[in-house]
C-alpha cells in the first residue's frame, strides 16, 4: 500500500480534502491528523524520557486524537474501537523503532488498514498540517510516495482562525496576536517549502492544489488528483465523509456544512480589520501575486499598520522589560 500525504497550513482545507477521499475503493483514510510529528517529535524522541514514558506519550496522542475526531463527528466508538486499535498499534512498538518516524508511519498504515479491513486499498491517506516542512528530513527523494499540498488565500486562512478565537483558541492560550503571528510564521514556511519539496521529490510526486479551486470547481480538481495518483474518478469524491457517513466541517461557525460550499471564500473582506489585512498582505505579497494573480495595485499597504502589528508582536513575544 502506497502512502498519500495531505498537508498544508491549519485551516487551509486538509481535513476537507481527507474527507473527500474517505468513501472510495482505492483509499484507506486515517480520519484525523497523525499528530506525532509535532506532539511526539522532536521533544520526546530523546534520552530525557524512558521507553515507558515515550510509549505512554504515543498511546495518549493516538487515543485522544482518534477519540476526539469520532466524538466531533458523533460517531459511536463501538463502530471503531479506538482503545483496541491503539493497543494493537502500541504493542508493535519496541525500543529500537520508537524514535523512527518513518517506521511509525508505515506501522500506522499497516495496522490501521488491517484493523478496519481495508488492507487491499491502493493508498493509505494520511494528513498532517505543516508536515511538508519535515518531509525531506524523513523520506528519501526517490521513495514511492505521493504528496498533495493544499494552499489557501492567507487572508481567508487567518479569517477562519480568527473566527475560532473566542470559543476555542483563547481557551488553549492563543489570543489574536498569537494566532496572527503563528499563521505568518507557519504559513510562510508552508509556501516556501512548496519549491523545496518539488525540487527534492520532483514535481510529478508533489502537487499543489488551491482550496478555492477545490471549493468552486471540485470535480475538475478531484479528476486532476485522480490522474495524478492513477485512480478512477467517481462522484463519491465530491462528498466529504468519515467512515462513509456525511462529515461535518470543522469550521467554527454554527452552521457546519457537509457539502462543498463557497461561504468561506473572501470572508476576509468583512472579517479582518485594516491592520490584519495590511499585515498579511505585507508578509504574503509574493505568494498572493504568484498563486492568486493579485496585482500590486490591490496590495497597497499602509506601513503604519505594520508598525502597529510589530509593536504588539514584539511586546507579546520578544520585549524584555529591564526597567522594572
Amino acid at each position: 500500500m502506497k502512502t498519500l500525504f495531505l498537508t498544508g497550513h491549519r485551516k487551509s482545507g486538509t481535513t476537507l480534502l481527507g474527507n473527500l477521499f474517505d468513501n472510495n475503493e482505492f483509499a484507506c483514510v486515517y480520519p484525523t491528523d497523525f499528530s506525532l510529528m509535532y506532539a511526539y517529535f522532536p521533544n520526546f524522541n530523546n534520552n530525557k524520557f524512558t521507553f515507558k514514558q515515550k510509549k505512554g506519550r504515543i498511546k495518549k496522542i493516538i487515543l485522544k486524537s482518534l477519540s476526539d475526531k469520532l466524538h466531533s463527528q458523533r460517531i459511536n466508538q463501538k463502530e471503531i474501537n479506538v482503545k483496541k486499535f491503539t493497543d494493537v498499534f502500541i504493542n508493535k512498538i519496541n525500543e529500537n523503532n520508537i524514535n523512527n518516524i518513518k517506521y511509525l508511519i508505515k506501522l500506522l498504515s499497516k495496522e490501521y488498514s488491517k484493523f478496519i479491513n481495508q488492507s487491499n486499498r491502493k493508498y493509505f491517506v494520511l494528513k498532517e498540517t505543516s508536515s511538508d516542512i519535515f518531509y525531506s528530513t524523513i523520506f528519501d527523494k526517490d521513495e514511492d510516495i505521493k504528496f498533495i499540498h493544499i494552499i489557501r488565500d492567507p487572508r481567508d486562512n487567518y479569517a477562519s482562525l480568527k473566527s475560532g478565537s473566542k470559543n476555542y483558541y483563547n481557551k488553549i492560550g492563543e489570543d489574536q496576536i498569537t494566532l496572527l503571528s503563528s499563521m505568518i510564521q507557519r504559513a510562510v514556511l508552508d509556501f516556501k517549502f512548496i519549491k523545496i519539496n518539488q525540487q527534492y521529490f520532483k514535481k510529478k510526486n508533489y502537487i499543489i492544489i488551491k482550496y478555492e479551486d477545490l471549493i468552486l470547481n471540485g470535480e475538475n480538481v478531484m479528476k486532476k488528483i485522480c490522474k495524478y495518483i492513477n485512480c478512477k474518478f467517481s462522484k463519491k469524491l465530491l462528498n466529504p465523509t468519515i467512515f462513509g457517513k456525511p462529515a461535518t466541517s470543522n469550521t467554527f461557525n454554527k452552521s457546519k456544512s457537509t457539502t462543498l460550499n463557497s461561504k468561506s471564500i473572501s470572508r476576509w473582506k468583512n472579517e479582518l480589520n485594516n491592520i490584519e489585512k495590511d499585515t498579511i498582505n505585507f508578509y504574503f505579497k509574493e505568494y498572493l501575486k504568484k498563486y492568486y494573480n493579485i496585482s500590486d495595485k490591490n496590495l497597497k499597504i499602509n506601513s503604519k499598520n505594520i508598525a502597529i502589528f510589530y509593536k504588539k508582536m514584539n511586546y507579546k513575544f520578544f520585549f524584555n522589560d529591564s526597567y522594572k
